[in-house]
């Protein structure tokens, strides 16, 4: 168990850009050539060694160890399990905390350069009001219709761009809330432009124009806002 955390402990310091060299910590070494010497069966770890846990001494507090080498004296070392496992927390604390330090760093960092790149100011003033053009446009000129919607899909365009530049992500299914009616609108007002039958009634139309102006304004008011607040703390 000692080794498998050594190795998670290291493998989570990678994942965050952190390197966890385990050689340098002289104990956490030592605990893991212990192991790989008792249990892990060795050939050539330090030249050509035999190793062997002397059975009559084997409990769980430790056990005592033989170490076997051509031309080299035989050696026999005490191990204490426990004192070892007490070693091994004391470094997962410490580099524990080194990585959280170093994390809240970075992280300072980020919302600092941020910070007054509101994504709340991507929504303009003038969005609820190419909102209720859109609506108008289902039983008036689809061309001004057409033309509101573009302005509504360049807004979700740079609100997604601006999320990823920050390393933030939404659900899929929220953008899926706000394109699908989206496409659905300039669909109709494509057809019903070019003189054709579109493939639903206007009633539908203005539920999608209704429900689209629901989604963005939960962007704005409630995912931009709360990312907004989180940045400026």
């Amino acid at each position: 168990i000692l080794y498998v955390q050594q190795d998670a402990i290291r493998n989570l310091g990678e994942s965050l850009g952190f390197h966890v060299d385990l050689k340098k910590h002289e104990i956490i070494w030592d605990i893991r050539c212990m192991r790989n010497s008792s249990i892990g069966h060795p050939s050539k770890s330090h030249g050509t060694t035999y190793h062997f846990i002397s059975r009559p001494t084997l409990s769980d507090k430790g056990f005592q160890l033989m170490s076997c080498c051509p031309r080299r004296e035989t050696t026999f070392r005490d191990i204490s399990i426990s004192q070892f496992i007490n070693q091994q927390e004391e470094w997962v604390v410490q580099i524990m905390r080194e990585i959280t330090k170093t994390q809240k760093g970075k992280y300072n960092a980020h919302k600092k350069k941020y910070k007054k790149k509101k994504l709340s100011s991507i929504f303009p003033e003038t969005t609820d009001w190419h909102l209720s053009k859109i609506s108008e446009s289902i039983c008036g000129d689809p061309k001004m219709g057409i033309i509101h919607l573009s302005a509504i899909e360049d807004l979700l365009t740079n609100f997604r761009k601006a999320l990823n530049e920050r390393g933030c992500r939404l659900d899929d299914a929220v953008y899926e809330n706000s394109s699908y009616p989206l496409k659905h609108l300039k669909l109709f007002l494509a057809y019903k432009e070019k003189g054709i039958p579109p493939q639903i009634q206007p009633k539908a139309a203005e539920i999608f124009a209704w429900y689209l102006h629901m989604q963005i304004q939960d962007l704005r008011d409630t995912h931009a806002r709360e990312i907004d607040e989180e940045y400026s703390r």
